[in-house]
């Protein structure tokens, strides 16, 4: 398998982390997104929407992260992503599509660099809108989280679809400086997820294309 992917991606993020959930090998195959280098004739031949992560694997490309998420679920279904029971597997999913389907899509370097470049919006106004979306997503979420009884560690009994969500989101909103005070239940359980050995080798800082910057 070959995983096109950027360091800071939180799309590529959410792959690197399902494939050492699955303990599966993987060549990391560095693209530039801070540089536009997806956005070349080159990169269009191996994904059309020209957008990460893409991931090679029985000889075809495979794009879109849910989408990818679900080919290694039906490919290598143990460990599953996914919890066992109907109402959790439930739970688990409607905790995890609102980071993928209603904050990430706003949330991205393509949306924040349309903002500033066709509408002159100032850096600082496309933070707030950064912070915005995820105040709109995040606190749901908190209250959601602190249902669930997390003295099994796991909030579904294992890491899965949730955390593979939850985490590239968090550490994207740690990097844009929002105030996370009032989300002390996501924040613990995120820090709880970084000292599993999955997540750790998915971090951002231990891939080979990661920078200072």
């Amino acid at each position: 398998m070959k995983l096109h992917a950027y360091w800071r991606s939180s799309a590529s993020y959410r792959i690197r982390i399902a494939l050492n959930l699955k303990g599966l090998d993987y060549e990391i195959i560095p693209v530039n997104l801070f540089e536009g280098e997806h956005r070349g004739a080159d990169f269009a031949k191996i994904n059309a929407f020209k957008s990460l992560p893409v991931l090679e694997y029985a000889g075809r490309q495979h794009v879109q992260s849910v989408a990818i998420l679900d080919l290694l679920e039906q490919r290598f279904p143990e460990p599953s992503l996914f919890p066992k029971h109907p109402d959790e597997r439930n739970r688990a999913l409607e905790m995890a599509m609102p980071i993928a389907t209603d904050l990430q899509p706003v949330n991205n370097l393509r949306i924040m660099n349309y903002l500033k470049d066709q509408f002159d919006v100032a850096s600082k106004d496309v933070i707030t809108w950064y912070q915005h979306w995820i105040h709109e997503t995040y606190a749901p979420l908190e209250t959601m989280l602190g249902q669930i009884d997390l003295k099994r560690g796991w909030a579904f009994g294992a890491p899965g679809i949730f955390e593979i969500m939850l985490v590239p989101q968090t550490y994207n909103a740690l990097r844009f400086k929002t105030n996370m005070s009032q989300y002390p239940t996501l924040l613990n359980y995120y820090e709880h997820c970084l000292e599993d050995e999955a997540f750790q080798k998915a971090s951002p800082e231990a891939q080979p294309d990661a920078t200072d910057t």
